[in-house]
């Protein structure tokens, strides 16, 4: 055998790819620790941000980090003060051990400029770190400034060496070493002048400025007089306490700006993924309304004709209280109308035959069809009476015309029948293949896989009481239906669904507990990946904590043609929406619901193609 000496380049990258492999793992593990944690009002650091107090009406980006150290257990939402005094040092010891471990595992020019930024940002940091784009003070320079503040729990002489470090290990950043007797320091950021301040309170204000005034750090951060910010509805319906983690875009005028400075690239790259129409942009994860949130909102500056208009009422009656609510809405006849154009323009693109236009054609039955008869609610309903879909007939006489059409259809079958003096109705769709040059044991296995449909209901008070079964739409119409679902959502769930076009919420038991007490699993996987001794018995119980024992949970998405929003809502903790037993199962309703709202179009299609091969 001939050994040959390593490549040192080869010797280099494995190095390289062990520092990342570890640093990957570790980042890995404490975004685990973000997820599972929680932003809650009553027990994250006290220090809220304060920049955001100090932001002008004209802000083009708004950007707030909650507290790092909280994500690694500094005093999140399961831990009373009294209770986190209990945990403090090793949770503190912990924090300072990731940040070192995860600079340690990085190579040495990356750890040169890490190290220094996880010192000051995942050990020190009290308060979040804010970051906001605004005009800048000259008005004759279209450059907008950076402005930043957070809270640091450190001496000066420790912050001065940092930032020392910090310079050392970037080509874009020089410092002098030193602040000045009150406290003020210059550094150059890429040649930018940014000025901070670092008061004895542990205040750090910062502005990055081309063209900054002799007053303009001072104006930066003096307190706003705008009485409520473009931004103060997004930011509270998500994170009312101003320490969770939020980001809003002012997205006219940031395109305004560019513009104006001739950015044409970027616009460009706008309009190519439909953003150039957006008003405003926000993203937000913390507390609101009693209970963890996640939002993601958008503002359009013109309508967009492929969003739809609608508006839920929830009038359906429930048989006792409900356990949980999905709801599908079914868009207006015009907007399925422009679906179906905007579909069969892509068909012809790519030239395929037929399009859904023929299709509708050769049927007499438009997508549109769907939308003049019913909607906008199609609602899985969970209560006393069992399960079952409750369809809003949006006009009785165009809903009468459809099931004319569908009587016609050779894939469809309706029958009706009486049981108990009430009328029951029932659809069948045939969505079986022809299987003739198949063996028989071929045959019958496609059709159980691919057999017939089946919808069961009963008209009640304008719904369609359906299901695939007629034994729950029985029971439903014995039951005594004197719940209102629309109170429970508003008043119960305290859920607003009315322009969402998908939503669900219920209630789950002892989520909460299973959530904390991954969240402390979570903490020994960034102990373990950071060499750290954790001292798990430190942590109080779950029954310590008096957590409840059961938790709402929620998700929607609402559209209108000048907006669109995505919340989920929560207990405590994200990590509930995965913790409960049949969660997975509950979201895949969508999939019932859309089988319910468009029967068998996917059929037509199939059949209109293999016509069209004869």
């Amino acid at each position: 055998m001939i050994l040959t000496p390593p490549n040192p380049r080869l010797k280099t990258l494995v190095k390289a790819s062990l520092h990342w492999r570890r640093a990957i793992t570790l980042l890995a593990a404490a975004t685990l620790a973000l997820f599972t944690s929680t932003l809650s009002a009553q027990n994250l650091p006290k220090h809220s941000s304060a920049l955001r107090q100090a932001l002008p009406e004209a802000t083009l980006m708004y950007f707030r980090l909650p507290v790092l150290s909280g994500a690694l257990g500094a005093n999140n939402v399961y831990l009373s003060d009294d209770q986190y005094a209990g945990s403090q040092k090793e949770l503190e010891g912990l924090r300072r051990s990731f940040a070192s471990a995860l600079a340690a595992s990085l190579d040495e020019e990356a750890a040169a400029l890490a190290a220094p930024l996880l010192d000051l940002f995942v050990a020190n940091m009290v308060a979040p770190l804010e970051i906001a784009l605004v005009p800048g003070s000259n008005p004759d320079v279209p450059i907008p400034q950076l402005v930043l503040e957070t809270r640091l729990a450190m001496e000066l002489e420790a912050l001065e060496a940092a930032l020392t470090d910090l310079a050392a290990g970037s080509e874009m950043l020089q410092f002098s070493g030193q602040l000045d007797a009150e406290r003020k320091g210059l550094m150059l950021v890429s040649g930018l002048p940014m000025q901070f301040h670092f008061d004895s309170q542990g205040h750090f204000r910062a502005l990055v400025s081309a063209a900054a005034g002799p007053d303009a750090f001072t104006a930066a951060f003096t307190p706003s007089k705008v009485a409520a910010h473009p931004m103060s509805t997004d930011e509270l319906a998500v994170d009312a306490n101003g320490r969770g983690g939020f980001m809003w875009i002012n997205c006219q005028d940031l395109i305004a700006m560019l513009q104006t400075m001739g950015a044409q690239e970027q616009l460009q790259q706008l309009e190519e993924v439909g953003l150039d129409s957006l008003q405003t942009l926000s993203l937000g994860l913390g507390h609101s309304n009693e209970r963890g949130a996640l939002l993601l909102n958008g503002k359009f500056s013109e309508p967009r004709p492929l969003l739809p208009s609608i508006n839920n009422q929830f009038a359906m009656k429930s048989a006792g209280t409900p356990s949980l609510v999905a709801n599908l809405s079914i868009p207006p006849a015009e907007t399925l109308t422009a679906w179906s154009d905007a579909i069969t323009d892509y068909q012809i693109q790519q030239g395929e035959t037929p399009t859904l236009r023929d299709i509708e054609k050769e049927y007499k039955l438009a997508l549109a069809d769907i939308g003049k008869a019913l909607g906008p609610e199609v609602t899985y309903i969970a209560d006393d009476a069992g399960s079952y879909v409750a369809v809003k007939v949006r006009d009785q006489k165009q809903w009468s015309q459809l099931q004319k059409k569908l009587k016609k259809l050779e894939a469809f079958t309706l029958e009706s029948r009486k049981y108990g003096g009430k009328s029951f109705h029932s659809l069948t769709i045939d969505t079986m293949v022809s299987h003739e040059e198949e063996d028989p044991a071929t045959a019958m296995l496609m059709g159980l896989m691919m057999g017939k449909t089946r919808f069961y209901w009963t008209e009640e008070n304008g719904h369609l009481l359906m299901s695939s079964l007629p034994q729950p739409v029985l029971e439903r119409a014995q039951a005594n239906t004197s719940g209102s679902v629309s109170n429970w959502l508003s008043n119960t769930q305290k859920q607003d669904f009315t322009r969402s076009v998908f939503a669900i919420t219920g209630s789950a038991k002892d989520v909460s507990r299973l959530a904390y007490y991954f969240y402390l699993g979570s903490l020994l996987s960034v102990a373990d990946a950071s060499d750290h001794a954790l001292d798990i018995y430190a942590f109080p119980t779950a029954a310590t904590l008096g957590l409840p024992e059961e938790s709402r949970f929620a998700a929607q998405l609402d559209m209108d043609p000048h907006a669109f929003s995505l919340q989920m809502h929560f207990g405590h903790s994200p990590m509930e929406l995965m913790m409960q037993g049949s969660g997975l199962a509950q979201f895949a309703v969508i999939g019932i619901l859309a089988a319910v709202a468009i029967p068998a179009y996917n059929d037509y299609i199939e059949r209109a193609e293999a016509a069209q091969s004869y």
